[in-house]
């Protein structure tokens, strides 16, 4: 994919090109974040019923001991 320079986004209508900068930011912003921050999020959220029940006591889950 060939990459656009800023002088291109400079040739959009304003609304176009100010949303385009917001994802400029956003990609440099979450570019350096590692997969294990990523999977911790996903987990949180796939899991976030499984947490409420233990939270609440209706579910235990044992510990694995090797």
């Amino acid at each position: 994919m060939k990459k656009q320079s800023p002088t291109h986004r400079k040739s959009l209508p304003p609304a176009s090109r100010a949303a385009f900068e917001r994802l400029d930011t956003a990609l440099r912003e979450n570019a350096d974040s590692s997969n294990a921050r990523k999977i911790a999020i996903l987990r949180k959220v796939a899991f976030a019923d499984v947490e409420a029940l233990k939270a609440s006591g209706e579910l235990v889950i044992p510990v694995w001991e090797p």
